[in-house]
């Protein structure tokens, strides 16, 4: 047997050990460091970013999710802050589920990984006026607010919330000004109002264009009473960094 063949065998045992053998002539006492600190540096990172997952599986659960983690998915990635997107992919893929498991899993531990990506998530700022007139201007969405729907509610998810009942759970994750990652509960509306704005932003379209059309679409029963909470809403983003503030609006927008 050749080096490479021989190294290849040894990486296989360190992924599978209860089902691949060790390359002869290694004492088990020196390969148990290597199984060791491979298994336990994945699953201590792995568990740095879903430790909320972590906590709801179980040590036993989880320990075996990392392992089949190990045996089956092989990383496109040698950074480690991305082997936590691998993670959550296959998680979502269904790769490394069983049936018994909790069905909320795959959204509880993508609500987890948002906030690493954000944390991480190197961008270039749009120009914007942090005072700006929202509805004259265009506002400008932070490109680190991301507009999040969930079919549970996953920010609520731990010890004292295991077994949620299914509902429809909108999230705006964003990096503030002060460098740090903060959540917010909205509204399905205000999470398609951001989405529009997201969306129009792009155009050029004024705050107060994105919210005519919104009141055109949706046909409140009384539309001053919803412009005025529009507007608030608006503010609410502001005040939470989701918007920047506003550039001068183009002709006609």
């Amino acid at each position: 047997m050749d080096f490479q063949q021989r190294q290849a065998m040894l990486a296989a045992h360190i992924r599978d050990p209860a089902n691949a053998l060790a390359p002869a002539g290694i004492e088990d006492r020196r390969l148990a460091i290597y199984r060791d600190l491979f298994f336990n540096n994945l699953d201590n990172f792995l568990r740095g970013v879903f430790p909320v997952c972590c906590r709801l599986l179980g040590d036993v659960r989880w320990s075996a999710m990392v392992r089949e983690f190990m045996v089956s998915h092989r990383c496109d990635t040698p950074y480690f802050l991305e082997i936590s997107q691998e993670f959550l992919q296959c998680l979502m893929q269904g790769g490394i589920n069983r049936p018994d498991d909790m069905p909320y899993l795959p959204e509880l531990a993508h609500y987890e990984w948002v906030e690493l990506a954000l944390d991480t998530l190197d961008v270039v700022w749009p120009d914007a006026d942090p005072q700006g007139d929202l509805l004259a201007g265009t506002p400008v969405v932070s490109p680190l607010a991301w507009n999040l729907r969930y079919g549970y509610p996953v920010h609520q998810l731990g010890e004292a919330l295991s077994c949620p009942d299914p509902g429809e759970t909108c999230l705006v994750v964003c990096r503030g000004r002060d460098e740090k990652v903060h959540f917010s509960v909205i509204s399905p509306q205000s999470s398609s109002m951001l989405a529009l704005l997201q969306e129009k932003s792009a155009q050029g379209w004024s705050g107060r264009r994105c919210l005519q059309y919104l009141m055109d679409a949706w046909q409140p029963a009384d539309p001053d009473v919803w412009w005025q909470d529009a507007c608030g809403v608006l503010e609410f983003f502001r005040q939470r960094d989701i918007l920047l503030g506003s550039q001068p609006c183009q002709a006609g927008q």
